[in-house]
C-alpha cells in the first residue's frame, strides 16, 4: 500500500500502517461486531470495517469517559462539543480525500472512498454524541428513537453496507437494488432496544445519577420512575410493573425486527457463505437476546448474563449450517487481519488468577503424584489399592465439584476401560495382576476416573482459562472421537513392533494437530507426554506392569509418550464436547 497525499503532513504515514492503528483500536473492546468481523473472506471489507469502526470508538470512547453529565462542568461540557467538533472535520477532510497526518483520518478517507456510505450517517452519529453530552435523559419514545438514529441505526447501516455491497470494476463497492438504509434503521433500531434492556444494570451502576435510555413516559405508564430504577437494580429484581415495561419494549422491537429481518432475507440467499453467516449470525444474536429477556425479564437486574457462552456457541453453529459456512472457521479463536493481533479465546473477566491456577495445579499434579506412589507401593494388593485411590479421588473431589466434572469422569472412565483393555488384549503391556476380563487390575478404572476428574482442571490452571465453547461443537466431537479410535486400533493391530507402534502414534498425534490446534489442545497434548513418561517409568520400574520391548531406560518404548499425548488430546476434547452438549441440554 502507499502513502496517501496529506495535508501538509510532517511525516507521510502509510496507508499500512493507518489501518494497523485502525485494527488496534477497533479491536480493544473485543465487541461483537469485531469479532465477527474476522470472518471476512474480503480483506478490504476487514479493513473498510476497522477504520470505520475505530472511528466510531474513539468518538464514543471519548463521551461515555467523561463521567457523570449531570454534574459535569460548563468548561469540561464545552471541552467534549470541541472534540466531537474536531472529528466532524476530519470526518468531512475524509469524505473530500484530503485527511490530515492523522492514521484514522487516513483510514477512513480510504474506507469510504472504497464504500461510499452518506456522510450523513456520521452526521447522525455525532448529533447522539452530542445529545450524550447535553441531554442524559428521554422524555417521550419518539426523543429515544432520534437519538438512536445515530446511536445505533448510523454504525448499523454502515455494517449493512459493508456486507451486502458487491465490487465494481472501478474498485468501489455499490449496492444497487437493496434499501440498505431503511434495512438499517429497522434493525439498528431492534437490535438497540434489545442493547439498553440487556444493559439496565451496568447503565444504572455507571455514575451516581446513572444512564437510563428508557424514555420517562415508559416508565410512567407502567407507575415507576428513576428511582424505582435505581432500587430494583439494587435488590436485583424488578416484579410485575418492571416485567411490564420490558414486555411492551420488547413487543415493539420486535416489529422493527420483523420489518429488518424482511428486507435482509431478500439478499441473504444471494450473498456469500462468509457475509452470509455474519449478517445472519449478527440478527439472531440480538433475537436470541430478546428472547431471554421476554422470557426473563428480571435477569437484566442481575449480575447473570442473558445468553451464556454455550447458547451462543450454538447459536454460532446452527447459523453457520444455515448459511453453509464451513464449521471449522467457527472451531478455533479468528486471528487479527493486520498486525497479527487476535482476540483471545476467553473473555479476561473469565481468566483465572494467579493464586487459582497455582493452587489448582498444586492439588492436580499432587493427586497425580501420590497415585503414582500408591500404585508403586501397592500393586500388590490390587483391592486395598483400589480403596487407597478411591479416597484419594473422594478427597479431590469434595473438594471442589460441579457436573462438569460428573461428564468428564464418564468420558475418562469408559474412554480408559475401552484404550485399556484393547491394549491388554493385543499384548501392548502385560500386569502381573488382573482382574477385569483377565486383563487388567480394577484399580485402573479409579485411575482413568482420576485423569477425567484432574487433566481438564489442570490445563484449565495451565492455559489460565477454560476452553472456548466452541472447542466442543460437534465437529470437534467427531474428529477427537475418530483420532482415539484410530490410534487405539491402529496400536492394536501395531503390536510387536515398536517401529510400527512409533509411526502409528506419530502419524496419529500429526492428525489430531493438523485438526485440532487451539492453546488448550497444546497443552493437553504436552501434559499428556509428560505426566505419561511420569506415571509410566516409576510404575514399571516399581513392577505394576512391564513392556514386551522396552526401549527408553530399559523401561518403555519410545511410542508411549506419543501415544499418551494422542490420548489425553482426542480425550480433552471429546470431554468437553460431551460437556457442551449436557449443558445444551439443560439451557
Amino acid at each position: 500500500m502507499t502513502s496517501l497525499t496529506l495535508e501538509s503532513p510532517a511525516v507521510p504515514i502509510s496507508l499500512h500502517a493507518a489501518l494497523n492503528e485502525a485494527e488496534r483500536i477497533a479491536s480493544k473492546d473485543r465487541s461483537s461486531l469485531y469479532r465477527v468481523s474476522q470472518y471476512f473472506e474480503d480483506s478490504q471489507r476487514y479493513d473498510a470495517f476497522v477504520a470505520m469502526y475505530a472511528v466510531m470508538r474513539v468518538v464514543d470512547d471519548l463521551v461515555d469517559n467523561a463521567g457523570d453529565k449531570a454534574t459535569l462542568p460548563a468548561e469540561e461540557r464545552n471541552a467534549l462539543h470541541t472534540e466531537i467538533d474536531t472529528w466532524e472535520q476530519r470526518i468531512s477532510r475524509a469524505y473530500a480525500g484530503r485527511p490530515a497526518a492523522h492514521p484514522l483520518e487516513i483510514a477512513l478517507a480510504w474506507a469510504v472512498d472504497r464504500f461510499p456510505v452518506p456522510e450523513r450517517l456520521w452526521q447522525l452519529f455525532l448529533d447522539a454524541m452530542r445529545h450524550d453530552i447535553d441531554v442524559p435523559r428521554f422524555r417521550e419514545f419518539q426523543d429515544f428513537l432520534k437519538y438512536t438514529e445515530g446511536a445505533s441505526v448510523a454504525p448499523t447501516t454502515l455494517f449493512v453496507h459493508l456486507i451486502c455491497a458487491e465490487r465494481q470494476p472501478d474498485g468501489r463497492y455499490r449496492l444497487n437494488d437493496f434499501d440498505y438504509l431503511e434495512c438499517g434503521r429497522q434493525l439498528g433500531t431492534f437490535a438497540y432496544i434489545a442493547h439498553i434492556l440487556r444493559d439496565v444494570r451496568p447503565d444504572m451502576e455507571s455514575s451516581p445519577q446513572g444512564l437510563i435510555y428508557i424514555s420517562q413516559s415508559d416508565l410512567r405508564e407502567q407507575g415507576l420512575d428513576e428511582e424505582a430504577l435505581r432500587r430494583f437494580t439494587k435488590v436485583g429484581a424488578g416484579g410485575t410493573p418492571f416485567a411490564r415495561l420490558v414486555e411492551s419494549l420488547v413487543r415493539r422491537a420486535r416489529g422493527y425486527e420483523a420489518l429488518g429481518t424482511r428486507l435482509a432475507a431478500t439478499v441473504w440467499g444471494r450473498l456469500p457463505a462468509d457475509r452470509a453467516f455474519i449478517f445472519r449470525l449478527i440478527v439472531g444474536t440480538y433475537s436470541a437476546l430478546l428472547d431471554g429477556i421476554a422470557t426473563h425479564p428480571g435477569i437484566v437486574l442481575t449480575t447473570r448474563p442473558v445468553l451464556s457462552a454455550t447458547e451462543l456457541a450454538l447459536l454460532a453453529e446452527r447459523t453457520a449450517r444455515e448459511s453453509g459456512f464451513p464449521l471449522n472457521r467457527i472451531a478455533t479463536t479468528q486471528p487479527g487481519r493486520r498486525a497479527a493481533r487476535g482476540q483471545p479465546a476467553i473473555p479476561p473477566s473469565a481468566r483465572l488468577s494467579r493464586k487459582e491456577r497455582w493452587t489448582e495445579t498444586a492439588w492436580t499434579v499432587g493427586g497425580a503424584l501420590l497415585a503414582t506412589v500408591a500404585i508403586c507401593v501397592g500393586h500388590s494388593w490390587p483391592w486395598i489399592l483400589v480403596t487407597v485411590l478411591a479416597v484419594e479421588l473422594g478427597v479431590l473431589v469434595r473438594r471442589d465439584w460441579g457436573r462438569r466434572d460428573a461428564m468428564r469422569m464418564v468420558v475418562g472412565g469408559v474412554t480408559g476401560v475401552i484404550t485399556e483393555a484393547v491394549s491388554e488384549a493385543a499384548g501392548l503391556w502385560i500386569h502381573p495382576y488382573p482382574q477385569w476380563f483377565g486383563m487388567f487390575p480394577a484399580y485402573l478404572m479409579v485411575c482413568y476416573l482420576m485423569l477425567g476428574f484432574a487433566v481438564p482442571r489442570l490445563v484449565k490452571a495451565v492455559a489460565g482459562a477454560e476452553r472456548s465453547p466452541n472447542d466442543g461443537n460437534r465437529m470437534a466431537l467427531w474428529g477427537a472421537t475418530t483420532v482415539w479410535v484410530l490410534v487405539t486400533v491402529a496400536c492394536a493391530l501395531a503390536a510387536g513392533s515398536n517401529g510400527l507402534l512409533l509411526g502409528a502414534c506419530g502419524l496419529s498425534l500429526a492428525l489430531f494437530l493438523a485438526c485440532f490446534r487451539s492453546l488448550h489442545d497444546g497443552i493437553t497434548v504436552g501434559l499428556g507426554a509428560l505426566l505419561g513418561l511420569v506415571w509410566e517409568i516409576p510404575c514399571t520400574l516399581a513392577g505394576a506392569w512391564r513392556f514386551p520391548q522396552p526401549e527408553l531406560f530399559g523401561l518403555i518404548p519410545f511410542w508411549l509418550p506419543l501415544a499418551y499425548a494422542t490420548y489425553f488430546g482426542a480425550v480433552g476434547r471429546m470431554s468437553w464436547a460431551a460437556v457442551q452438549w449436557m449443558e445444551s441440554r439443560r439451557t
